[in-house]
Order: C-alpha cells, then structure tokens, then sequence
C-alpha cells in the first residue's frame, strides 16, 4: 500500500503532466489538427454524433427486455404508476 507521501509525488506527477499535455495541446494541436486536415467544424461535430449514435443505442431494447419491461409494468397496481406531486 502506498504511504501518504508517495500518493502526493505521484499526484503531484500526475499535475505537471497534466499541465504540460494541456499546454502543448493548447499550442500545437491546431497545427496538428491542420496537418491531418481534420478542420474544426468536423473535429467539434463528430463527438457530438458519437454521443447522439450512443443514447440512440440505449434506446434500442432487446427483443426479451421489451416484453419484460412491458410485463413489469402491467403487474404493477395503479397506485405504484400514480406520479408523486
């Protein structure tokens, strides 16, 4: 297990890299990002489409979980599906 003093080097490690990959992300990456010819626009909507693509996929249920999920809702007396105000 680690002592007290070795989690704060290790920390404190983890700080400065931290600071310095941010810091030449800061000042390079556009120019890295030009160089692959990856232009902004594209770069800012294409996590957007990942994370749109990945919800969707959550709302896609298998064929078994809708006619149980179904099931559990039918089961279930009116007084459980009331909303609470």
């Amino acid at each position: 297990m680690c002592i007290d003093r070795e989690r704060r080097a290790l920390a404190l490690r983890v700080a400065i890299n931290g600071f310095f990959l941010l810091l030449g992300s800061r000042f390079a990456g556009s120019h890295v990002l030009e160089f692959v010819g990856i232009t902004l626009p594209v770069f800012c909507a294409l996590p957007g489409g990942v994370v749109v693509t990945a919800f969707g996929w959550t709302l896609l249920p298998a064929k078994g979980e809708l006619a149980d999920q179904r099931t559990a809702e039918t089961a279930r007396g009116p007084c459980e599906r009331a909303p609470l105000i």
